[in-house]
């Protein structure tokens, strides 16, 4: 209040709008061996009276203070430097722009006020291009500076401000600000340090707050818009936008086209929509880049970007991120754009559309990974809430997922698009269209391979280990954690819909209402080969070891051993066939404890680990030519059942077979008593008790398979 007193006073007794200095300087001649010496306030005002100034050098040597109360000056209602001189809402700069160099000297300009009175002046209401310097010219440089406690508070319809400058397209380096820059209800381009950059900003840092109202967007707390480079700075100043405002980012508000790299930004970012931790919307490049505030929001908000067009390298974010439509950790809306090697850690809360990584993708994510909790209403998911169209790829996530219709670990919904070499391990629960990799997998030609996932799934309807729904492809896929839900449950996948499942198992239990199944709740018209099941399933009517009910689908080469139990409609392999066929299938009757199925065949734990069952029955095997050389099964005799070859050489990742696991077994090439030490850790593949040439024909077999 003191300090807005004395401002007062002074605006009182001197006209605003007569506002000019005679030029002074300490010394110099403004060449580059000689620059102009500043060191009061009346000579840094006074740089403005003459626009051939404007292509010199300055040095500081002192700090200054430009509290008007201080100096005696007037408050600014435009820029100190390069002032604009248009009167035109949102016009082009008509002022003549800094060219010449600025350096800070490692001194402070503090105190500096800019149109703080705007409510009793009208005129200038629309003045645009504020901060120390208006706008830097193409060759500007403005270097070692520091702005400490700057007010810059635009009119209602003022655009381009920022605590150092309006619009740069020079250099700025090795500078920070300490600012609060207050938009109008209509105001865009604001930044704590620079309204908008099309040159390069290097290693500089704000923290203060940038706020707005109404409509006011596009504004940041380093930057409101980025076309340029920004380079190894951050802001730790809190972004606050209007009930309608857009396009804020805890670093840059829109990066169209720019480049940012190794950046980062700490403050809560809060407003409308497209809102990111570090950006609110990109169409440029973001690369090293972390953010860690929380973000705020009602529709496209991110942890570190609210909307992508282009490329996200190398980054992360840790804040927690509320949103109503599409939210997600790292990124809120990932339109068409490619997000690699990212991570993010914070929680995701709100309705629809929501993902521990992205909230909504329709562009590429590969080798990413999401740990935060999320929970919401329709499309969840543990990294992408919904997807359309884009791939996901060597991605997993670990927090736990929580919601209504359409959750999944991993992935809510994938449409007409690639989920490949990913994995989910935290619990997800929902009410229909629940899995613990995917809500619903669909629309051909989508596909999910070389996929699993781990923890548990509860819901209501169509809740499965992997997959609520299927109607795409799944293959090379498992689940392993326990599934409930009241109606169409299954170990790997809910129901089958005309979809594909193939060389996939699941080994979690399986409990709750009707129509429950190791593997599959309901296959119809889908088709199901080279696939099993282990675990426990119990429920009421309709209950089977590998599928409840086969309408009209196609099941061979797939086996069952868990224990069945329930009502009506029990099988140790289906409990309900209608129309569908069963080929070469079997379920143990010794472990299931039942002697009857709706389709396949019964078979003692002795017949069901004798590999001579399966060959006969046209199963393609290690070590026998006449059923194919793509050896899908490996068994050993007489200690357990069939297992798929893709799934045992992975032995050091799941990520596909690579050098990894070629050096794993290189380790344990000539040894010969593999029948007591585990199989040599299951690289004995043949399971003849040495590893030799057959084994390594076998793993050669799936060289880089799954990648």
């Amino acid at each position: 209040m003191k300090r807005l007193a004395g401002l007062f006073c002074i605006l009182l007794s001197v006209n605003t709008l007569a506002l000019g200095y005679e030029w002074s300087a300490n010394a110099g001649d403004g060449s580059a061996g000689n620059p102009y010496q500043i060191s009061t306030a009346e000579q840094l005002a006074s740089i403005r009276s003459n626009p051939a100034l404007l292509d010199k050098h300055f040095v500081l040597t002192n700090d200054i203070d430009m509290e008007p109360a201080v100096t005696g000056m007037v408050a600014f209602t435009t820029a100190v430097i390069a002032p604009d001189t248009s009167a035109t809402v949102g016009g082009e700069f008509e002022g003549t722009a800094f060219s010449g160099v600025f350096d800070g000297n490692g001194y402070k300009i503090v105190n500096l006020i800019i149109d703080i009175l705007v409510d009793s002046d009208s005129s200038n209401d629309e003045n645009g291009y504020l901060g120390l310097f208006g706008q830097i010219s193409l060759g500007g440089e403005i270097w070692n500076l520091d702005i400490e406690n700057s007010l810059i508070t635009g009119g209602r319809r003022s655009d381009w401000l920022g605590g150092l400058c309006g619009k740069n397209y020079g250099t700025i380096c090795n500078c920070y600000a300490t600012a609060s820059v207050i938009g109008g209800s209509q105001s865009e381009g604001l930044g704590g340090l620079c309204g908008g950059n099309y040159g390069t900003i290097s290693d500089c840092y704000v923290s203060g707050s940038v706020s707005g109202v109404g409509t006011a967007d596009c504004f940041g707390g380093l930057c409101g818009e980025n076309i340029g480079t920004i380079r190894y700075c951050y802001a730790t100043a809190s972004v606050t936008g209007g009930d309608y405002s857009g396009c804020l980012g805890g670093l840059c508000g829109w990066n169209y086209e720019g480049i940012i790299l190794d950046c980062g930004a700490t403050g809560s970012v809060t407003g409308a929509r497209s809102l990111g931790g570090l950006c609110g919307e990109s169409i440029g490049t973001i690369s090293d880049c972390y953010a860690a505030g929380s973000v705020t929001g009602d529709a496209d908000v991110g942890g570190l970007c609210g909307i992508s067009y282009a490329i996200i390298l190398n980054s992360y974010a840790t804040g927690s991120v509320t949103g109503d439509d599409k939210a997600g950790g790292l990124c809120g809306w990932n339109l068409w754009g490619t997000i690699s090697d990212c991570y993010a850690t914070g929680s995701v809360t709100g309705r629809n559309d929501l993902g521990g990584l992205c909230g909504w993708n329709e562009g590429t994510i590969s080798d990413c990974y999401a740990t935060g909790d999320v929970a919401g209403g329709d499309l969840v998911g543990g990294v992408c809430g919904e997807k359309w169209y884009g791939t996901i790829r060597y991605c997993h996530a670990a927090g736990s997922v929580t919601g209504d219709d359409l959750v999944g670990g991993l992935c809510g919904q994938s449409l007409w698009g690639v989920i490949s070499n990913c994995y989910a391990t935290g619990a997800v629960s929902g009410n229909d269209y629940v899995g613990g990799l995917c809500g619903q997998s669909g629309q051909i030609p989508v596909t999910m391979s070389n996929c699993y996932a781990t923890g548990s799934v509860t819901g209501d309807r169509y809740v499965g280990g992997l997959c609520g729904w299927n109607d795409g492809i799944v293959s090379y896929c498992y689940a392993t954690g326990g599934v409930d839900g009241n109606d169409c449950v299954g170990g790997l996948c809910a129901r089958n819909l005309g979809g594909t499942m193939s060389y996939c198992y699941a080994s979690g239990r399986v409990s709750g209402g009707d129509n429950l199944a190791g593997l599959c709740g309901l296959n119809e018209q889908g088709t199901i080969s080279a696939c099993y099941a282990t675990g426990s399933v119990s429920g009421n009517d309709y209950v089977g070891g590998l599928c409840a009910k086969n309408s009209r689908g196609t099941m061979s080469n797939c086996y069952a051993t868990g224990s069945v139990s329930g009502g009506a409609f029990l099988g140790g392999l289906c409990g309900n066939n209608d129309r569908g066929t069963f080929g070469h299938c079997f379920w143990d009757t010794d472990t299931s404890g039942l002697g009857t199925s709706d389709g396949g065949t019964g078979l003692t734990t002795a017949q069901m680990q004798q590999g001579g069952t399966y060959v006969n029955a046209r199963w393609d095997f290690v070590g026998e030519t006449l059923n194919g050389g793509n050896d899908i099964w490996t068994i050993k005799e007489g200690f357990d059942y069939p297992r798929h070859v893709w799934k045992i050489v992975n032995f050091i990742a799941w990520d596909g077979v690579d050098l990894k696991d070629y050096c794993f077994f290189a380790e344990r090439w000539g040894r010969t008593d593999c029948s007591a030490v585990n199989d040599c850790n299951w690289t004995d593949l043949d399971f003849s008790g040495s590893i030799g040439s057959n084994d390594l024909d076998i793993f050669a077999t799936y060289w880089l398979s799954g990648k």
